[in-house]
C-alpha cells in the first residue's frame, strides 16, 4: 500500500515541479507569460486552454495551486489510476473552454480550474464503481 501511494504521487509531483520551474524561469528572467493564458472569446486566447495551467502570476498563486494539486492528484492516481490521466486532461480542457466562453476579457492563468475539477471528481464519483471515460 505504501508503494502504491508513492507511485500515485509521482505524476502530481512532476507536474508541480514543472509549473515551479516555469515560474522560477519566468521570474528570474523577468518574462511575463500571461499572454499564454486564456483570453475569453478571442482566438489569441485559445492556446491558453491548455497552457494556462502551467503559468502562475506569483509565488503565492503557485503555492495555493500546488498544495491542492499534490493532494488531489495523489488521491486521483491512487484511487483511479486507470482514469487519472484522462480525468486530468479532460478537466484542463473542460475548465479552459468554460473560462474561454464565460470569463471576463483579460488573460486568465493558473491551475485553479484543474483543482476545482479534481475536487469535484473525487467527491462525486464513487471509487467502487467501474466507470469509463
Amino acid at each position: 500500500m505504501k508503494k502504491q501511494f508513492i507511485h500515485s504521487a509521482g505524476i502530481p509531483i512532476i507536474f508541480v515541479l514543472l509549473i515551479t520551474i516555469i515560474h522560477l524561469y519566468s521570474t528570474l528572467n523577468d518574462i511575463k507569460l500571461s499572454y499564454w493564458g486564456i483570453y475569453p472569446r478571442e482566438t489569441k486566447g485559445l492556446n491558453g486552454i491548455i497552457s494556462s495551467v502551467l503559468i502562475h502570476g506569483s509565488w503565492k498563486h503557485l503555492f495555493n495551486n500546488s498544495v491542492p494539486l499534490l493532494i488531489l492528484g495523489t488521491a486521483l492516481f491512487y484511487f483511479y489510476k486507470k482514469l487519472a490521466i484522462k480525468v486530468c486532461l479532460y478537466s484542463i480542457i473542460f475548465t479552459g473552454i468554460l473560462v474561454w466562453l464565460g470569463g471576463r476579457p483579460s488573460f486568465h492563468i493558473g491551475a485553479s480550474g484543474l483543482v476545482y475539477a479534481l475536487t469535484s471528481f473525487l467527491f462525486l464519483v464513487d471509487s467502487s464503481e467501474n466507470i469509463t471515460i
